[in-house]
């Protein structure tokens, strides 16, 4: 009996400026049944111009030509899209559809930006995963401005720390020091990254 033959995936294909990324659709909610069909031609319907400057991009890429019968070129780089190209899948971008997955388990349609491991949570932590970089952001935000209104500052650490304890109160006791320091790092982490990402909208 000879040996079976293994195959292993080839170098992963580089393609020039944002062509091999996703397109960004809004996270619109869980559907109802009926509202499935809807929820997706809004989608598609936002993400067309994007999708016609990428068909435009691809085309030039692979030298389809696009003049001569209408719409040939056009129809040709589309093909060659929807069965090969990574640029022209749909994925959420929006923070709420993390914390929907975080929750839930899947994200509705279409999969998160992220993906399963993002770089803010490393594989295998999985800590508090409602608790995204934006998510963070937002509560450390009102904690602070709550304890302004009470003329009382507080710093990024300690905001976290009581979010920390908020979702695992046992972590208070002395025992468990180090492991609500890690935790509170953690989150510090993510704090940290979901005010860039505030920053970059």
């Amino acid at each position: 009996m000879g040996k079976r033959k293994t195959t292993t995936p080839g170098p992963r294909k580089e393609w020039p400026g944002d062509l091999g990324k996703p397109i960004t659709v809004t996270f619109r909610g869980m559907p109802d049944t009926a509202d499935y069909e809807q929820l997706i031609r809004a989608s598609v319907k936002e993400a067309q111009p994007a999708i016609i400057e990428k068909l435009e991009r691809l085309a030039d890429h692979y030298g389809i030509e696009r003049s001569g019968e209408a719409g040939w070129g056009f129809l040709l780089a589309y093909r060659i899209a929807c069965d090969l190209h990574p640029g022209f899948k749909l994925v959420y971008r929006h923070w709420h559809a993390a914390v929907f997955k975080a929750l839930h388990g899947f994200a509705p349609l279409f999969p998160t930006e992220e993906g399963d491991n993002p770089g803010h949570r490393p594989k295998g932590s999985g800590w508090a995963p409602m608790f995204v970089p934006e998510a963070v952001a937002l509560c450390v935000d009102v904690i602070r401005e709550i304890a302004e209104r009470k003329v009382k500052k507080i710093t990024d650490e300690k905001c976290c720390e009581l979010i920390v304890l908020s979702v695992d109160p046992g972590l208070a006791k002395p025992t468990k020091r180090l492991e609500k320091k890690k935790k509170i790092a953690t989150l510090i982490r993510r704090l940290s990254e979901g005010r860039r990402r505030k920053m970059d909208q």
